[in-house]
Formats: C-alpha cells, sequence, structure tokens
C-alpha cells in the first residue's frame, strides 16, 4: 500500500497541467480507463522496481474472451516474503447506468478468483505455474472527477462498505 501516496502524486502532477481549464463544459474532464491503469502501475512500479506489468492481461470466461485492464506481477524480494498479482480494473463512473453493472461484473470476477472454475485463475495458474504460493489482491480505480452528486456518493458509499446503487 506504500505505493497508493506515488499514484497520488501522479495524478496531481497530471492535474497541475490545468486540464480542467482546457477542457470543454459539453465533454468534461475525466480520466480515462488506461490513464487509472497506467498511473497506478507507474507507482507499484516506484516501490518494486522488479514488477511486471501486463496491459489488457487476457483469459477466456464463459466461452468469451475477456481481458483485465492490468494485471501486476511483484516477485517475492527482501520486502515481500511472497509473490503478490494485483489484478486491476479501472472505470470511469462518468454514465452510471452503464458504469456500474460493468464495475460489479468486475468485482465479482475478482472476488470469485479462488474458484477453480474461473477463467481468469485458470489462465493465472498456467502463467504462473511454479508459484504456489502467490498472494492475489484485487485493484478497483474508479474517476469520480466533476462527476455528479449521485457518482460521488457512489465512491463514498463503497468506500464506507455499504454500497448503494439505487441512488
Amino acid at each position: 500500500v506504500e505505493f497508493v501516496g506515488e499514484y497520488k502524486k501522479n495524478f496531481s502532477n497530471l492535474f497541475s497541467l490545468r486540464i480542467a481549464e482546457v477542457t470543454s463544459r459539453a465533454n468534461p474532464l475525466y480520466l480515462a480507463e488506461r490513464n487509472q491503469s497506467v498511473n497506478f502501475a507507474k507507482a507499484v512500479q516506484t516501490k518494486y522496481s522488479n514488477a511486471i506489468v501486463w496491459y489488457e492481461f487476457p483469459f477466456i470466461e464463459n466461452s468469451r474472451n475477456n481481458h483485465l485492464d492490468a494485471m501486476v506481477y511483484i516477485p517475492s524480494s527482501q520486502d515481500l516474503d511472497q509473490p503478490l498479482v494485483l489484478l486491476i480494473e479501472s472505470k470511469n463512473l462518468r454514465t452510471l447506468t452503464k458504469k456500474i453493472p460493468e464495475l460489479a461484473d468486475d468485482v465479482h470476477r475478482i472476488d470469485s478468483i479462488n474458484d477453480a472454475t474461473n477463467g481468469l485463475r485458470n489462465q493465472l495458474d498456467a502463467l504462473f505455474p511454479a508459484e504456489k504460493s502467490i498472494k492475489y489482491y484485487g485493484v478497483i480505480l474508479c474517476d469520480v472527477q466533476k462527476a455528479k452528486k449521485s457518482h460521488k456518493n457512489i465512491a463514498v458509499n463503497w468506500m464506507s462498505g455499504a454500497p448503494n446503487y439505487d441512488e
């Protein structure tokens, strides 16, 4: 979690470019999902220089091609007694009716990583056959910049552990 401060710094630097001032009101500022994933992975690599990042990590789920926005592998080291894999999904919550169901699907997919029938888990097992002690963590990144109150309420409720999607 030490890299979260670095992630915040990356976005502070981005916003110092005065992006909000050059973004039209008709198309308000939002951070593309790719920006969220890349800046988070960059922050992880600042702390763990040996971390390996794979964007658009592919896997098969229910006979369909699917992907994670990013997968970060952090090998064991003097700082880590076992390897870590961060499963990253990013969302921009500008369209709640579309993005909330997608977000719920992402959370369910990552949360079911220990299910032997999970396509994502099967792909990861194939990628790391010799690693039996990997710890998997889900990371959900959401942008609510310039969002309406209902967007921000979802983020606040989510962080408090009481999601309410009816707002």
